[in-house]
């Protein structure tokens, strides 16, 4: 499997309420009422962090009617690469750390699916860089049996079981998938806070910022031990350092588990 299939999906949702389709415009109204609800009960982490299973159902009904309505394709791609470039830029309702969140967001998603640094002058534009390496079109496309089987699967933790079941290693895909979630359901959050259907004060905001950069560093860490992705050397970007350490500090954890169950073994062996 390769990283386009694993994340082509997202940031679907966030087009869900933007595209011209009745079936849609239900699904999307039952689903940003979900996410007002939770976030305004739980507060901005929790409430994104409950939501991984109703986004990853929303995404499967959205692409399963991309696949009934072949014209649906281009407006969510259309909308998506608007979506992507905008938040490149500052916007008014955010305060800085949030437009500061946002931005590094997107051009560490960039470099992680598009394999460049955001300042190579090779790069994709900033609003490509959701679809590549295939555009959505290629991708949802040549899975239609995958995707209608999947649409029907509850939740998250029912699809690893799924997985299991074809011999698939979900060691580092699920927590790419559940990372690539909380990142599209913030960047959600963020755009109702913009269109005043979800009022975030100051703390909201930075906690929403919280949650984009946790997300993003999550998907990093599980594309890149799951070798889909290579860190380049002396990157700047302050997000590819956490992400570096926290690599380091799992290969260590690691060997020190793998050190002692091996110790372990070998007292059980000579003791038996």
């Amino acid at each position: 499997m390769n990283l386009s299939h694993t994340t082509f999906t997202s940031f679907l949702l966030l087009a869900l309420d933007k595209v011209n389709d009745g079936v849609l415009s239900g699904k999307a109204a039952s689903f940003t009422q979900i996410v007002k609800d939770r976030v305004s009960s739980l507060g901005v982490s929790e409430g994104i962090n409950s939501l991984l299973d109703k986004g990853f159902q929303a995404r499967m009904d959205m692409m399963s009617q991309m696949l009934t309505d072949g014209s649906l394709f281009e407006e969510v791609e259309d909308t998506v690469a608007e979506l992507g470039e905008s938040y490149l830029y500052e916007h008014e309702a955010y305060n800085s750390r949030l437009n500061k969140a946002l931005r590094q967001s997107m051009e560490v998603y960039q470099l992680i699916v598009g394999g460049n640094s955001p300042d190579d002058e090779s790069d994709m534009e900033a609003g490509e860089m959701l679809n590549e390496p295939e555009t959505l079109y290629e991708s949802v496309s040549q899975m239609p049996t995958i995707i209608n089987a999947i649409s029907s699967i509850p939740s998250i933790s029912d699809f690893a079981r799924m997985l299991d079941m074809f011999g698939v290693n979900t060691g580092y895909l699920i927590p790419m998938l559940k990372h690539s979630l909380s990142l599209e359901i913030a960047l959600l959050v963020a755009d109702m806070h913009e269109d005043h259907v979800i009022e975030l004060d100051n703390s909201g905001m930075n906690d929403l910022s919280r949650s984009l950069l946790t997300a993003i560093e999550g998907f990093g860490l599980s594309s890149l031990k799951a070798g889909f992705w290579a860190i380049p050397e002396d990157e700047p970007n302050q997000i590819i350092r956490n992400i570096k350490i926290r690599k380091a500090m799992d290969d260590i954890n690691e060997g020190i588990t793998q050190r002692s169950s091996e110790e372990e073994m070998r007292h059980m062996l000579n003791n038996g």
